[in-house]
């Protein structure tokens, strides 16, 4: 070929699909003998060399360090590492390419109802927010429908998480008294909802590195995630709290359920703070039992 057809790499599998931008990966620095993990879009139609056929089979090489001016090289492998791509349908890729005016046309109209759809959403979230603690079961049947809507959007689930610990009236400054159970059981389910939709491994492998500032979609994964460790965090603080008081209460006597949450919390955030001290205390009391 004459020139040379370009890559783009992703962090997941689902943002190499849909080609989104805040989940494409420029550089990336790790430790030497670690690893990570990238995702290759396959080339637009209009990149490929025309008369292609079904069968075909494109070659080349690729590099994954960035060139480094020196007198002893440039740190790249000579010759890269070989990458292949087949060429499985070019009546499909000839039917995209034929179409990709009407389909850029029809982009920025996607892209506003996008925004109109997502303002929605918001606004609907803003709405559960704004409903006072008391009249949440005057909303529920409104709560539900949105919940069906949005299931696995985790700010509507953090802000349900919310609600539920205001209800059980679980907060900051935890006063023992008289509990109702179900309530109780209300936030150790909401705070599961929230934890089901984060992957840990990856927020804690993502904040583990230093971003950088330079890079947009960096920047950007680096904000998500540090939402996502904000959710973590009080999804488990929840927990922990939730557990505490049904073993002060007599309503659970198996502590273990506790100091686990509270293992899990320490993960994240120390529990020695003014938040967590509560929480500090009665971990180390079980522990010495």
């Amino acid at each position: 070929m004459k020139t040379s057809i370009n890559l783009t790499f992703y962090n997941s599998q689902t943002n190499a699909f849909q080609a989104n931008s805040s989940g494409k990966v420029k550089t990336i620095a790790i430790l030497k003998g670690s690893s990570v993990g990238v995702f290759i879009r396959e080339p637009s139609f209009d990149s490929l060399p025309k008369g292609v056929q079904n069968g075909d089979i494109l070659t080349g090489s690729l590099t994954y360090i960035k060139k480094i001016d020196g007198s002893l090289g440039n740190g790249t492998k000579p010759g890269g590492y070989p990458i292949s791509y087949y060429i499985s349908d070019t009546k499909q890729l000839s039917n995209k390419s034929s179409n990709n005016n009407s389909n850029s046309d029809k982009s920025e109209t996607l892209d506003a109802e996008t925004e109109f759809n997502n303002s929605i959403r918001d606004a609907k979230i803003k709405f559960i927010k704004s409903i006072k603690t008391k009249d949440i079961l005057k909303y529920q049947s409104i709560i539900d429908n949105i919940i069906s809507e949005y299931q696995s959007y985790l700010p509507l689930r953090l802000e349900l998480l919310h609600h539920a610990m205001k209800k059980a009236e679980i907060g900051d400054k935890l006063k023992f008294g008289s509990f109702k159970e179900e309530d109780l059981d209300n936030v150790l389910v909401a705070a599961d909802n929230v934890l089901n939709l984060i992957n840990q491994t990856e927020v804690a492998s993502e904040l583990g590195l230093l971003a950088d500032k330079d890079d947009e979609s960096i920047v950007s994964t680096r904000k998500e995630c540090e939402s996502k460790k904000s959710a973590i965090i009080d999804a488990l603080f929840a927990k922990a709290n939730i557990y505490l008081v049904k073993e002060h209460n007599n309503i659970d006597l198996n502590n273990s359920l506790f100091i686990s949450a509270c293992k899990q919390l320490s993960r994240w955030e120390e529990l020695s703070n003014d938040k967590n001290w509560l929480l500090f205390v009665y971990k180390h009391k079980f522990n010495n039992k």
